[in-house]
């Protein structure tokens, strides 16, 4: 799958909050985004291969780039899948910062 899997880093650096992270911790934090992007993905696109198929879907799995344009051949809607999990990664992890930082203002509360 190409490197940009549609996680718009402004995007998500500004909805979880970590601006004030290192440049290092921020990228690192876009990468991992991108490549759990990609593996959902992966996945969504594996449903949609027909079985006579998986054989050389197997072949190319330590090539994600390689398996990733071979399974897209299977779906014409690939740009709404990569958006979907995106979109789904996103909230996900936007959820889990605001509940962070939920915790993390309830315990400077009790001090």
């Amino acid at each position: 799958m190409p490197n940009d899997s549609g996680v718009q880093s402004g995007n998500i650096i500004n909805q979880l909050n970590i601006v004030a992270l290192s440049e290092d911790d921020r990228v690192k934090i876009i990468q991992d985004t991108s490549d759990l992007v990609m593996k959902r993905v992966i996945i969504r696109l594996m449903e949609a291969l027909p079985t006579d198929q998986v054989a050389k879907a197997n072949e190319l799995a330590d090539n994600p780039d390689e398996l990733f344009n071979f399974l897209a051949g299977f779906v014409p809607n690939i740009q709404v899948v990569i958006d979907e999990e995106t979109e789904k990664v996103k909230s996900g992890l936007t959820l889990v910062a605001n509940e962070a930082d939920k915790e993390l203002n309830e315990d400077s509360k009790e001090e």
